[in-house]
């Protein structure tokens, strides 16, 4: 790994938001780099990409708080567990509005391959075949 000092700028509705983000996500400079393409040209709506934003900042704390530094030791049960937390504290929209940013943004991330272990998205049975939901959302592919 260089030290090359790699700058990377939020987008600009994100900027003012107070929510601090761990390092969970921005782990090296390619991680930075996908996690802020994720929100600047994967969500197009202010609203919702700020909503997201301060989601995904609140499971990172969450994260960090627990001892989970990585993104690679992140496991689905840390996602339910989290899930769990916010159902003692907030409406269901809005841990329904929770799970759906980290979904998405699991989502983002795998597919450039770097988390391989994660699939959040239909299973196909075959090629070109209909998807197969499996039961359990944000789940290992191997288990």
């Amino acid at each position: 790994m260089s030290s090359e000092l790699v700058c990377l700028t939020a987008p600009r509705d994100l900027v003012g938001i107070v929510a601090r983000l761990s390092a969970v996500f921005l782990v090296d400079a390619k991680s930075s780099e996908r996690f802020w393409e994720f929100f600047a040209a994967n969500i197009r709506n202010r609203n919702t990409r700020r909503a997201y934003y301060k989601a995904v900042c609140s499971f990172s704390d969450w994260c960090e708080g627990r001892g989970l530094f990585d993104l690679a030791k992140v496991k689905p049960i840390h996602v339910a567990a989290y899930v769990e937390d916010l159902q003692r504290t907030h409406s269901k929209p809005t841990v329904k509005q929770h799970l759906a940013a980290l979904r998405m943004l699991f989502d983002w991330l795998v597919r450039d391959g770097r988390y391989p272990g994660w699939s959040s998205t239909p299973e196909y049975a075959e090629e070109g075949a209909a998807p197969h939901r499996r039961s359990a959302s944000l789940v290992p592919s191997a288990i």
